[in-house]
């Protein structure tokens, strides 16, 4: 709900909780002349100064409760998955801001705090967060700067997004139109590097197309029907990495270590709880893996893991297509959504404000094998 829907929320219960009282206070007979009408009396003064209080108060606080997550009408924030990024997990705390977190030192610190930001996304160069119609960046110091401000004449609303080529895209909307453009960001700087035109909400987003690992940087997620954005071809240097008949989708693209994950469709395919999936390693190496449908969050060379959504952490090993659930060392009640490096393993579930960080357990050869509870409540509530 925005500040200005509030307000208006909050006019129309004053009018009728107090505005028609005010008015039924010493009434004055309607024989009475107009000048003798308007003449307040001590108490109906008094409660107009009331009212007026109320009234000035309730669209001060309004607002800055919305800036620090608190909204009168609607549901309380819970937690959500943060992302790792360079080791240390960057995560949102309800009513507090960003924080990061290193798993070295068991500590987190305040990096931005939520009266500045409505959205955000974490890059190795800084927190790129969104206000309204402008985007800023925050460095590791804690300053901030704008760096693009959005036409309103043109621009209903703004979303921001990360780009596996290191970029940042601010995404600039008219929804009325249904047309948009991008507007792109060197992830280290946060220096405008191109703007792109626009373009229909039904055509694919240069930053949804445009992929890299390592020096593979000629990858483009390619639009073959007018009407889908999404299932798409994938083309190196021009060329198609899929079979004939094979689409990949915009929506499942995960970066695994030194590798980029892209889930495969078929025309005819039938659900038999595998799927196929396009690799494209940093080395070179182009692939095609089969291995259980889960949804991969993270991992390295040779495991991916993905949550069970039963309180526990599966393991997939990708030379053989072997699965398992990995055993836990404390409490999993809230592991639900998931991210990880393969080495620290962070948790979050929907239900609840607190976040979770564990260490994976590995065997002596290397085999994930359990979690460890680090740290149960990373946002100290």
């Amino acid at each position: 709900m925005t500040n200005r829907s509030i307000r208006k929320t909050m006019l129309f219960y004053l009018e009728d909780a107090y505005v028609e009282e005010f008015y039924r206070m010493d009434a004055v007979p309607r024989s009475h002349s107009t000048s003798q009408r308007f003449i307040l009396s001590p108490r109906r003064r008094v409660a107009l100064i009331a009212l007026s209080l109320s009234l000035c108060l309730l669209l001060t606080v309004i607002p800055v409760m919305h800036r620090l997550d608190y909204h009168p009408f609607l549901a309380s924030c819970s937690g959500s998955i943060g992302e790792i990024v360079l080791g240390d997990y960057y995560y949102f705390v309800p009513h507090r801001g960003v924080y990061c977190y290193d798993p070295e030192s068991n500590a987190s610190r305040l990096v931005l705090h939520t009266y500045w930001a409505d959205e955000y996304v974490v890059h190795s160069g800084g927190v790129f967060y969104e206000r309204g119609l402008s985007a800023y960046w925050c460095d590791s110091n804690g300053e901030r700067q704008r760096v693009y401000t959005a036409n309103p004449l043109e621009t209903t609303h703004i979303a921001l997004n990360t780009m596996t080529t290191g970029e940042v895209a601010i995404t600039c909307y008219n929804k009325h139109n249904q047309t948009l453009y991008q507007v792109i960001l060197h992830g280290m700087r946060g220096v405008i590097q191109g703007k792109t035109e626009e373009q229909s909400y039904k055509e694919i987003k240069l930053s949804e197309a445009c992929h890299s690992i390592g020096e593979r940087r000629g990858i483009v997620l390619v639009q073959t029907d007018a009407r889908n954005n999404w299932l798409l071809d994938i083309h190196e240097n021009g060329a198609s990495l899929l079979p004939d008949g094979a689409t990949v989708s915009k929506y499942r693209v995960l970066q695994a270590g030194w590798s980029l994950w892209f889930t495969i469709y078929y025309e005819d395919q039938t659900h038999d709880g595998f799927a196929d999936y396009l690799v494209l390693d940093a080395n070179g190496d182009t692939r095609i893996v089969t291995l259980p449908d889960q949804p991969y969050v993270g991992g390295d060379a040779a495991y991916l893991f993905y949550p069970t959504y039963d309180n526990g952490v599966g393991c997939v090993e990708i030379a053989t297509g072997e699965s398992w659930v990995l055993t836990s060392e404390g409490d999993t009640t809230n592991v639900y959504d998931i991210a990880t490096d393969g080495t620290y393993l962070y948790a979050s579930a929907p239900w609840s404000e607190q976040q979770s960080a564990w260490r994976i357990e590995r065997d002596h050869t290397g085999k994930p094998v359990g979690i460890t509870l680090l740290n149960p409540n990373l946002s100290g509530k």
